[in-house]
């Protein structure tokens, strides 16, 4: 009977969801060479999830077209996860686990995300802490509200690969205030670096690997926590990446990476428009100790709906070193439109890079089903 009880749960009505993202990158420089690029390295992103209707079990598969290569071919295939909320199928064969949840996630996870309380207002994902594996295996387990806590792993490994793990933790025990920590072995992180003398060489250190890597942070909502009627926040978050960074990984020779990145943001606003900023500091640490910035930045904007239902304005400024703001800052206005309950959104990003001395056009759509 139980068997016969789980088969229907498998075999449940399904339900389909997913995103589509796509655009264009319009540059026109100093030098009078413009170029058009895709949005996105790898443009044309297609996220689909397939569910049950018990929500037992969530089928992930995203894809992304290669140059000059078919979408659909040997080397070009969708990666592709489940995810297995076993409290949900606990509750469906007649059991209860209360305030508990627990769920499996297992297929082709690349770089699997830790658990964090730090929302990044600003956007951009140089505060998502992941582990370095290619195919993670993630046990998810939840308490209410009050505690969550993940464990992944790669288990494959061999003369070419070697093993990651990302374990993290987050809790909110009062509301508004949210507290997260994670440890993570042969990990995966992006890191500014952007004190360099020459005008628009803002990316010395983009992406790192690193043998092991500690991540916390720290939100506080205070419209939640005192009951304000308008938002107003402050979150921070440091990551500390130390050790030898795999060649398996990063396809070059073993390298030393001793990186310390700190966030601080805050943010606040009303309905009609809402502000932001966030101070990025980064430190990267030789053997004698010895201190390099490689960011000192601020980015900080401001985003109104202007009072129309589906449209966004955002401004924004951002300069990632505070020694030489006249060769590294951006200024970015965006708007977009999101056409009624079709799920299709539409946008246009202009830009202005000192650095690079180039301004950019991105005209984008997104289509969400």
């Amino acid at each position: 009977m139980v068997g016969l009880l789980a088969a229907s749960a498998v075999f449940a009505g399904v339900n389909f969801s997913g995103r589509f993202r796509g655009g264009y990158v319009f540059t026109f420089p100093k030098d009078g060479n413009a170029s058009i690029g895709p949005w996105h390295e790898g443009e044309g992103k297609l996220t689909v999830k397939a569910s049950d209707d018990n929500g037992i079990w969530t089928v992930t598969l995203k894809g992304t077209a290669k140059t000059g290569t078919k979408f659909f071919d040997e080397d070009d295939m969708f990666n592709a996860n489940a995810k297995i909320n076993i409290d949900k199928l606990v509750s469906f064969l007649g059991g209860d686990m209360g305030d508990f949840s627990l769920a499996l996630n297992v297929g082709n996870n690349s770089k699997m995300q830790g658990l964090t309380a730090y929302n990044g207002k600003s956007g951009g994902d140089y505060y998502k802490f992941k582990s370095a594996g290619q195919y993670m295996t993630e046990i998810q387990f939840g308490w209410a509200d009050y505690f969550d806590l993940n464990v992944a792993f790669d288990p494959t490994f061999g003369a070419d690969k070697v093993a990651s793990i990302i374990v993290s933790a987050k809790t909110s025990p009062i509301e508004g205030l949210g507290i997260s920590a994670a440890y993570t072995f042969n990990g995966y992180d992006k890191m500014y670096a952007a004190l360099s003398d020459t005008p628009g060489d803002d990316e010395l250190l983009e992406e790192i690997y690193f043998k092991n890597g500690i991540d916390v942070a720290a939100s506080i909502d205070l419209a939640k926590m005192i009951g304000l009627d308008f938002n107003l926040g402050v979150e921070v978050h440091d990551v500390i990446a130390l050790g030898l960074c795999p060649a398996a990984y990063n396809g070059s020779n073993d390298i030393k990476v001793n990186v310390n990145g700190l966030q601080a943001g805050v943010y606040g606003g009303i309905d009609l428009i809402n502000a932001y900023a966030e101070y990025r500091l980064g430190l990267s640490f030789g053997d004698d100790i010895s201190a390099t910035y490689l960011v000192n930045g601020v980015k900080a904007g401001v985003k109104s709906s202007c009072g129309l239902d589906g449209f966004t304005a955002k401004v924004e400024f951002e300069t990632k070193n505070f020694n030489n703001i006249a060769n590294n800052f951006t200024v970015t206005g965006d708007v977009e439109y999101k056409l009624g309950s079709s799920g299709v959104v539409t946008g246009l990003e202009l830009k202005y890079d000192a650095g690079k001395t180039a301004f950019s056009m991105t005209p984008r759509v997104v289509i969400n089903f």
